[in-house]
């Protein structure tokens, strides 16, 4: 049904299902717009007068449901009652558990019939959105930094013997079960792989950039202050890191040291060993620093990583309908290409009702991590499973909205299987990622002979330059045969996300890197915010795309829990994002600072001494001596009364 202005909306909405018949939600709704939002609506001149009773259906007529949602509702209602709040006449809690609430859902449901109506309109979403545009994440990279291109790290294949024995010692150090000289708890494992990471900077460092050789190469030196300081002097002045990435090294540099003279040690903290001091006075100048440096970098990247909860809606919104089977040019997509716009729609989606930490997310594991049950996925977290240590488990079926859920049925009772499937056989393999020159076998065999005779007959012309165009081409097309039986090897099926590799898909069916996590996400969420600004999108119009990371998730949605979230539900949400509330206060609360003083308003007037207060010390002294007919109608007697619960 095309929605021409609110009152059809108002009108469908209320036989939509989207409300029970005993909710609040609806009449919460109508006295929110007549009250707050249609009176002060742009373009707009509405009396008091004329929102009067039956007269608000004709004001409701004469509003466009585009006029409406480009306004910015949610905001008007904000501000309108703000200033009733400031002057006495609104309890402050009003706006957010009565008014609030309801808008919120009319308006997301409004959104999502616009999209109903975009995908009819687009023959009943069979094509994908449009998805290339003129800004897209490269190009705004450009001129960015990128380390990634000049790795100095040593590889792991470069790991001499006695490196190796001296790794082995002091992984035992670490995570043994018990080791007489150590006077800390053992390391969880995660953790001493990311020190090994380490170990192979500071090794690669000396090697690569200070011009050590391997055979003098000693992790024993990577306890050295001196070496330990310049590493660092190098890391922040010349490749741009951060004192948070010096400290985990001071981190590694104090287990190492440690283990070297822990059974030198007769004091707790191994307080009488002088360079495991030196390194922790080093650390904690650094721990300073880092905490100026995360206040500057959280308000500069705020502007390219903002969003509201309702902007992540849309986003997930298009990305679902980026999984079309053809393009927005009407031809057929590979089963590569959907696997990927299915993958990415779905962490996206994970990520924006959900948003665990992103090594969690990679490593959902089915029948480990992530259940399938009667009553839908279960996320079951031993404490080496997160950051935190500790154990959770909570229903994300719970979490995700219902048309989620179906699509994560789809994607393991669909997708997965197809991943397994392509990876059998060379057929297989050539049909799933759609090559244009050949569909199977025989068409790849035609392909590469057809290619060798060309390139023959061109050399026999003089052409050299052609002739290694020719080759490179033909050696692409071998590749075909190596890819699959690497793909083959690689594929672990019980992992709910894999990787889909790049154009020559040498990491296909491998658990997702923090790396290619971290840019699938970001890059979905530019191209799809991108688009929906082309398109004026009410909630994008105007706004540079973003460039929301996994991490940033997180923010949004305990930001978005502070503004508008039940305080009751605090607790259990934070259990399962995996941090404290305070935490989330300290390091994700996005809110402005004239947002976290609202409340400061008339500081000095105990609410213990108002006229409600006492009236409902009163009733609750009253409840135990009632009857239940008598506390029935004192409940329907509050409800008519919403005054009197505030």
């Amino acid at each position: 049904m095309l929605l021409n202005n609110l009152l059809d909306a108002l009108n469908l909405f209320s036989h939509s299902g989207q409300v029970p018949s005993l909710s609040k939600k609806l009449p919460n709704l109508k006295t929110a717009l007549r009250k707050y939002i249609l009176p002060n609506l742009p373009n707009y001149s509405f009396s008091a007068g004329d929102l009067e009773r039956e007269k608000l259906e004709f004001c409701l007529e004469e509003v466009t449901v585009e006029s409406f949602l480009l306004a910015n509702p949610l905001k008007i209602l904000s501000e309108s009652c703000q200033a009733l709040v400031s002057q006495g006449l609104l309890a402050r809690h009003v706006e957010r558990t009565t008014y609030r609430p309801a808008l919120l859902q009319f308006q997301t449901w409004l959104l999502e019939q616009q999209q109903k109506e975009e995908e009819k309109s687009n023959n009943n979403g069979k094509y994908a959105p449009k998805t290339r545009y003129q800004k897209n994440i490269k190009k705004a990279n450009q001129g960015r930094a990128n380390y990634q291109k000049t790795q100095y790290a040593l590889k792991e294949s470069e790991l001499t013997p006695q490196l190796c024995q001296e790794l082995a010692n002091l992984h035992l150090f670490c995570c043994g079960e018990y080791v007489p000289a150590r006077q800390d708890q053992k390391m969880r494992e995660k953790t001493f792989q990311n020190h090994r990471q380490r170990v192979l900077g500071v090794l690669g460092w000396l090697k690569n950039i200070q011009g050590e050789t391997l055979d003098v190469l000693e992790i024993k030196k990577l306890a050295d202050v001196r070496v330990i300081e310049q590493y660092i002097s190098w890391g922040i002045n010349t490749r741009g890191n951060t004192c948070g990435w010096a400290m985990g090294i001071c981190d590694l540099a104090l287990n190492i040291a440690k283990w070297q003279f822990c059974h030198e040690s007769k004091r707790p903290q191994y307080r009488d060993i002088p360079i495991i001091e030196e390194i922790r006075m080093i650390n904690n100048r650094l721990a300073k620093r880092y905490e100026e440096q995360k206040q500057a970098a959280k308000r500069s990247k705020r502007t390219e990583k903002e969003m509201t909860f309702a902007q992540c809606q849309e986003i997930v919104l298009y990305l679902r309908r980026c999984c079309a089977p053809k393009d927005s040019y009407g031809s057929p997509r590979s089963e590569m290409a959907l696997a990927r716009a299915w993958q990415r729609y779905l962490l996206v989606a994970i990520l924006t009702y959900c948003p665990v930490r992103q090594r969690e997310l990679r490593e959902f594991e089915l029948g480990r991590t992530l259940h399938r049950n009667r009553d839908g996925y279960c996320v079951s977290l031993q404490p080496e499973d997160n950051k935190t240590g500790d154990e959770r488990c909570f229903m994300l079926s719970d979490l995700l909205p219902p048309i989620v859920v179906a699509d994560l049925d789809q994607w393991i009772d669909v997708w997965l299987p197809k991943f397994r499937i392509a990876t059998e056989n060379l057929d297989n393999w050539l049909g799933f990622i759609g090559r244009r020159e050949y569909k199977n076998q025989m068409e790849l065999e035609q392909y590469l002979s057809h290619l060798q005779q060309q390139k023959e007959e061109i050399l026999k012309a003089g052409n050299t330059e052609k002739a290694a165009q020719l080759e490179k081409r033909y050696q692409s097309g071998l590749r075909n045969y190596e890819t699959q039986v690497q793909a083959r090897r690689n594929f672990r099926e019980n992992f709910l996300f894999v990787s889909t590799g790049s154009n020559i898909f040498e990491t296909f069916g491998l658990p997702i890197k923090a790396g290619d996590l971290f840019s699938i996400v970001r890059s979905s969420v530019y191209t799809a915010s991108a688009a929906l600004a082309e398109q004026e999108h009410p909630l994008f119009k105007g706004i540079e795309p973003r460039k929301t990371n996994p991490h940033y998730f997180r923010n949004i949605a305990i930001t978005h829990e502070r503004r508008y979230g039940d305080p009751t539900k605090r607790k259990a949400f934070h259990k399962v994002l995996g941090n404290s509330e305070k935490i989330g206060d300290k390091d994700y609360n996005e809110m402005y600072p004239e947002e976290k003083t609202v409340d400061a308003k008339n500081w000095w007037q105990s609410e213990t001494g108002s006229d409600s207060f006492k009236a409902l010390t009163k009733i609750k002294k009253l409840l135990p001596s009632l009857t239940s007919r008598e506390l029935i109608h004192l409940k329907q007697l509050l409800e008519q009364n919403l005054s009197l619960l505030v």
